[in-house]
């Protein structure tokens, strides 16, 4: 589909956490597998969980015949439902909210990750889209470009990782559970794509990841981050470290839920 096609046309977005998903014309399939066209990790969720057909007057949610089945603003989905601006849909774990404009399409595309902005106040980095520094309040910031020397754009994205890592323990060591939470969500997204695109990973600089994985679930009284990261590691290829070994088994033991499909 040629951008004119779309110009002028009403345009669908889910909303998710820091991030918009623009939904195109045709399907947009949502589940576990890398198939699809948004992927989530969630034990709760089937490989190919839920379809989105878009139209060029409407959307329609339909799910595939998944395990734990979809919600709509509560309600458990039955069939097929035309989705309308505000509509909450319900994966596994996972809320998106569905929206609709109209306006011509821009050449420049949403960064789905987000970008970094460095508190002007007490310098510290967080996620552009919290608006407010999460430290301190402050809503004064400072782009990355004015604070990091010249990079190429792999090492930019290590290095925002590597940030998005201190905000996330800033905010566990807080108990701030919500802030962590949403951090968490964009290294996670981050790391994914990472993955998803043949990027090595190296262990060691993984390590962040284990501690916080392992301190999130215990301040959440959820082993989902402990098996995501234990996951992760498999797929990337990775011997999980034996703190991260240790913890998955705990949650495994205690959430016979995680079995997959």
């Amino acid at each position: 589909m040629s951008i004119p096609e779309y110009a002028g046309a009403t345009r669908y977005r889910l909303r998710f956490s820091l991030q918009e998903f623009e939904l195109q014309l045709g399907d947009t399939l949502i589940g576990r597998s890398a198939e699809c066209h948004i992927t989530l990790f969630d034990p709760l969720i089937s490989r190919k969980h839920a379809c989105i057909h878009v139209f060029t007057d409407r959307a329609v949610l339909e799910d595939l015949g998944s395990r734990n089945g979809c919600r709509v603003n509560g309600n458990p989905l039955r069939g097929r439902h035309t989705l309308v601006a505000g509509d909450r849909i319900r994966v596994g774990k996972h809320e998106f909210v569905f929206d609709e404009f109209a306006q011509a399409v821009s050449t420049s595309r949403e960064r789905a990750t987000g970008s970094l902005v460095f508190c002007a106040g007490c310098d510290n980095p967080y996620p552009s889209e919290m608006g407010t520094c999460p430290n301190c309040g402050s809503p004064h910031a400072l782009d990355e470009e004015t604070r990091s020397s010249v990079m190429d754009e792999k090492g930019k994205q290590v290095w925002a990782i590597d940030l998005l890592f201190e905000v996330l323990q800033k905010a566990i060591d807080s108990k701030r559970a919500d802030d962590a939470e949403r951090v968490m969500r964009q290294i996670m997204s981050a790391l994914e794509s990472h993955l998803k695109n043949g990027s090595r990973l190296d262990g060691a600089r993984l390590s962040p990841l284990v501690t916080a994985a392992i301190e999130l679930s215990a301040l959440q009284d959820d082993g989902f981050w402990v098996r995501w990261s234990a996951d992760f590691h498999g797929r990337a290829g990775l011997k999980l470290p034996p703190q991260l070994a240790a913890a998955h088994e705990r949650w495994e033991s205690d959430d016979p839920t995680t079995m997959q499909q």
